[in-house]
């Protein structure tokens, strides 16, 4: 039997303390997406993953590819310590690639902070977050290459559970991170604006600065999670596209030619609210989680390549009430976003985390609120979602 409470434990807990911790282009002005009132879509609920016995609700990160000209979603499976390929028009598990934790051909440590990008059947790229390691595996898992990064004076990834990572011809790109000394100095308030290139062939790291968006110009005291950025690569342009929680802005740059920002703005968020860290109706251990959920914010951005559109989540932040029960569940939306980042429509949903989604075709698929459909009624075998088809 599957432990839902550990899974609820680390939806609370989804705030990771940071345990470690270029040259700016000249910004031009992009159009303002937010011009006319977007169109509302309906949402259609039609597709459920059925889990084995070793598959928990909660896998640390998940990514959708197409394998062979089919849509397939990824996941690391912590129980069974493997990749797992899952085919979702058939709705089967169809490889389950375990993972060595010992020997020559180990991956060992794999877990929160870490990140895979699949790349093609010979280069799945595996970011080990414990042990800051990069490893190259062909789709059977076996290791090719390790990078160690270890050695660098500051960290990569993400304090979230995942980190974002853009895969461009040979490198991979991740937010650069600051390692926090072993006593922490007052006041200490490390930037986190800082993308790092890392070379797969030989594992030298080149590093971009952004320009924080005006939001974090006056630096308040915010959770480390509301700081990290979300990345994607689109291909076609050639561009990297760029975004904080806290910030309505897009940016959107190949890090040699300027920096041009959108603005993709959701009525969900609102403004900031710092962490008062006076506030003794809290308990201390779970103050900067109190205030990542109490906030506002922006999620992932999602890029569809075969309809060249951008989704981007919002969330409305909740209660105190709702945080001491353990209620994630808040108002979300996904603004659909053009080629131009032109906002074009928006999805309206009531959910927690969005921790699996996938493609195919038009159709653009998410799961369910997780606290909603398997935790409040103990269902721990299946993962529901829903979807709707990206018509414009």
């Amino acid at each position: 039997m599957k432990s839902s409470i550990l899974i609820k434990s680390l939806l609370a807990i989804f705030v990771i303390p940071l345990l470690f911790s270029c040259a700016n282009g000249k910004t031009d002005s992009g159009q303002n997406s937010e011009k006319s009132e977007p169109t509302q879509i309906p949402i259609n609920e039609n597709l459920t993953l059925p889990l084995d016995a070793e598959t928990s609700l909660w896998n640390y990160f998940s990514q959708p590819a197409i394998i062979d000209g089919k849509p397939k979603l990824i996941w690391f499976n912590p129980t069974r310590y493997s990749i797992d390929y899952f085919d979702v028009r058939t709705q089967t598990l169809e490889r389950k690639v375990v993972l060595e934790q010992n020997g020559p051909n180990a991956l060992p440590g794999i877990g929160m902070n870490s990140g895979i990008k699949y790349v093609n059947k010979d280069t799945v790229i595996i970011y080990n977050g414990p042990l800051s390691s990069i490893f190259l595996t062909n789709i059977s898992g076996e290791v090719y290459k390790k990078i160690d990064l270890s050695d660098n004076p500051f960290g990569f990834g993400s304090v979230d559970l995942k980190s974002s990572i853009a895969y461009r011809k040979g490198s991979i790109y991740m937010q650069q991170l600051p390692i926090y000394p072993e006593i922490i100095p007052e006041n200490f308030r490390p930037k986190y604006n800082k993308i790092a290139k890392i070379d797969l062939a030989n594992g030298a790291v080149e590093e971009f600065e952004i320009d924080y968006p005006p939001v974090y110009y006056s630096d308040p005291d915010i959770s480390n999670q509301l700081k990290m950025m979300s990345l994607v690569y689109n291909e076609n342009t050639d561009k990297f596209i760029i975004c904080f929680p806290l910030s309505d802005e897009i940016f959107v740059t190949d890090f040699t030619s300027g920096i041009k920002r959108y603005s993709a703005k959701s009525k969900l968020v609102s403004e900031v609210i710092p962490i008062d860290r006076e506030n003794s109706d809290i308990n201390p251990s779970s103050i900067t989680n109190f205030y990542y959920w109490m906030n506002d914010s922006y999620e992932q951005l999602i890029y569809s390549p075969e309809n060249d559109l951008y989704l981007r989540v919002a969330r409305k932040g909740i209660s105190e009430n709702d945080f001491e029960n353990r209620q994630f569940t808040s108002d979300r939306e996904f603004l659909v976003l053009d080629k131009d980042f032109k906002l074009i429509g928006n999805i309206k949903y009531n959910s927690s985390n969005i921790l699996y989604y996938f493609l195919d075709g038009k159709n653009f698929y998410w799961n369910k609120s997780l606290q909603k459909f398997n935790f409040d009624t103990g269902v721990e075998d299946s993962i529901f979602f829903q979807s709707k088809v990206l018509e414009f």
